[in-house]
């Protein structure tokens, strides 16, 4: 993915807007967006404009592609009208619904893998939409950010979904540990790296910087 681009170095300030307990490793590779990997043509140098600049005095001219954008993939369609997803919840979330009104990560994480479970034999698509939307929501608030973005991947090899939004609002969902060791923090770190990857990819340079500002 990278191979293929014109590196454009980036001062993003060392001193990234993450969650305060990933430590110095993990924001450490977190900087490696300093290098950030892009089309030299995103940027333009501009002269006397008043329009807001990216780093370096650059404006940014690039288009951020959005999944509507690009040809659909075959076997996959849209996703769910938002009226038929918001009677399929209704129903998901009255059958469970003490499970959706416990707090605890434990819970949360219960739930989600409860969902994932019942989506697997869901035959109506509509349905089988919500309760991965919802084991994906569940798993971020239990703490489990890797089985939300796996959960999310499940997602999008059915669905047309705008994969970097689903992620973004999985990690804002995220309920770490009060006091996360190593293995947490390095597991927020490469989700937050994975975030900044998907929007590259779908040429979305500018969340990609916001993402690590």
């Amino acid at each position: 993915m990278r191979g293929n681009r014109e590196a454009v170095f980036i001062g993003v300030d060392s001193d990234m807007r993450l969650p305060s307990f990933i430590g110095p490793a993990c924001r450490s590779k977190v900087a490696e967006i300093v290098l950030v990997v892009m089309p030299v043509s995103f940027f333009t140098p501009v002269v006397g404009a008043q329009e807001a600049k990216g780093p370096g005095g650059f404006e940014f001219t690039g288009q951020d592609a959005g999944e509507g954008s690009r040809k659909a993939p075959v076997g996959r369609t849209k996703p769910p009208l938002p009226l038929e997803q918001a009677a399929a919840r209704k129903l998901v979330r009255d059958t469970y619904a003490a499970d959706f009104a416990a707090k605890s990560a434990a819970r949360q994480k219960s739930l989600a893998a409860l969902l994932l479970d019942q989506a697997y034999g869901e035959r109506d698509q509509i349905t089988r939409f919500v309760l991965l939307s919802e084991a994906v929501t569940a798993f971020a608030k239990g703490g489990d950010i890797s089985a939300a973005f796996s959960t999310i991947g499940k997602i999008s090899r059915s669905w047309i979904v705008d994969v970097f939004e689903l992620k973004r609002s999985a990690l804002q969902a995220f309920s770490p540990s009060k006091k996360p060791d190593f293995y947490e923090q390095e597991v927020t770190g490469e989700a937050y790296l994975d975030l900044i990857d998907t929007a590259i990819e779908k040429d979305r340079f500018k969340e990609a910087v916001a993402v690590s500002d």
